[in-house]
């Protein structure tokens, strides 16, 4: 057994117990506030006595601080309620003000300048007198292709066709080359020229006509055509019923065919109103005369040509002046000039016609005496047109001939008395 001495050295001492005991307080103590304590520290713990062994229980009772205690420490801050109050910025500077200058007095705008209306010819009138042909307008210079001579013998019996280029449409006439355009092509207007008005164009007056009874002639054709003369024969149906009246003309050549043309309409104190003309060769082309609204219309798409008063076609138109002699023959004396609007197949233009003197022609029928009728070229291959009226046939043709510009013509001469 072991004496109290013994017991006395084998049992921990006091000492040893105390400092692990504050060495377990100050682990919880650290633990549960996140730090040590202010005033206690690892060095201060470790100063007192020099090392844990030395510190009193008393010492350490009095530097401990329990942790019921200890301040409470603030709560995490999770949200701001702090509002930022910004500065308010500047407002902008108002715009400079800007004064409307001072009204100034209005002025009534200055009168449009006065434009000329376009300058239309008007047609010749019916009839001219030699001395009225010094009033006329100088013609252009106009340029055309000529016709093949080969079918110089088809050539139109009544009304050879003009070979130029085409004029006005439905006049005829050449422009004024001393007009100066303007704007838009129209005259130019200058300081004199009063205030200008619609430009009106009187009809001309229609001379009376007195239109032949109907009648069948038949004429002996001869011709030439590229140096080669042919003969050929010829006929001329007239008749003129109920103030209606149908014109048929036609030439047939030996080995070559024929040519036929034709004209229909009515009658008028004046003369002539055609309404249809035909030409057939091959084919057929015709010309519509629109009365109502004074247009010549084409069969071959040509354009329009106005209508002027008392315009005929190619073969109504020597109906038309054999009328005219039949009515007032004293009217019309040598030298005096007669203008018709005349249409073919596809144009329209003025042809001016020479009154002759009467004379007496010797024709395969026999003597006649008759009034020689010429439209003479104006144009370079212009085709030159004669006749020869007869008033013992009630002034219809006796003699027609035609020349083209190159010499080629053809002729129709009375054979029998109807």
């Amino acid at each position: 057994m072991r004496s109290p001495s013994e017991r006395t050295s084998s049992a921990p001492r006091w000492h040893t117990l105390s400092a692990l005991t504050v060495g377990v307080l100050l682990a919880h103590l650290y633990v549960l506030t996140g730090g040590w304590p202010s005033g206690i520290g690892p060095d201060q713990a470790a100063s007192s006595g020099g090392s844990p062994n030395a510190a009193s229980p008393a010492t350490l009772t009095a530097q401990i601080t329990p942790a019921d205690t200890a301040p409470a420490l603030p709560a995490p801050i999770t949200s701001s309620r702090v509002r930022w109050i910004l500065p308010k910025p500047p407002e902008p500077a108002p715009p400079p003000e800007i004064k409307a200058p001072p009204p100034t007095p209005r002025q009534a705008p200055p009168p449009p300048a006065a434009e000329r209306p376009p300058e239309v010819d008007p047609p010749p009138p019916i009839l001219q007198t030699p001395q009225a042909l010094n009033d006329e307008p100088a013609q252009l210079p106009m340029e055309a292709q000529p016709a093949d001579p080969a079918e110089a013998w088809m050539a139109e019996p009544i009304g050879a066709p003009d070979l130029t280029t085409q004029e006005r449409p439905g006049t005829g006439l050449a422009a004024d080359p001393a007009a100066t355009a303007g704007p838009g092509g129209l005259p130019a207007p200058r300081p004199e020229d009063p205030v200008p008005v619609e430009p009106v164009v009187a009809e001309p007056a229609l001379p009376p006509a007195q239109v032949p009874p109907s009648m069948r002639l038949l004429y002996e054709v001869t011709g030439r055509v590229k140096g080669i003369n042919y003969n050929a024969s010829g006929s001329l149906n007239w008749e003129n019923q109920d103030d209606r009246y149908e014109a048929h003309m036609v030439v047939r050549a030996f080995l070559a065919g024929s040519r036929e043309q034709t004209s229909v309409g009515s009658v008028a104190s004046t003369g002539l109103v055609p309404e249809r003309f035909g030409d057939k060769s091959r084919s057929e082309r015709a010309a519509h005369f629109d009365g109502p609204n004074q247009r010549i219309r084409f069969s071959n798409n040509a354009p329009d040509a106005t209508w002027l008063a008392g315009g005929q076609d190619r073969l109504s138109v020597f109906m038309q002046l054999a009328a005219l002699l039949q009515a007032q023959p004293e009217a019309y004396p040598p030298g005096t000039f007669v203008n018709l609007q005349v249409a073919g197949p596809g144009d329209a233009e003025i042809w001016r016609f020479e009154m002759g003197a009467e004379q007496t022609l010797t024709l395969p029928a026999g003597e006649l005496k008759v009034r020689h009728i010429k439209r003479a070229p104006r144009k370079p291959f212009d085709t030159q047109t004669e006749l020869w009226l007869a008033p013992q046939l009630n002034h219809l043709p006796a003699r027609l001939r035609i020349t083209q510009h190159n010499g080629d013509h053809v002729e129709q001469s009375l054979r029998y008395f109807p």
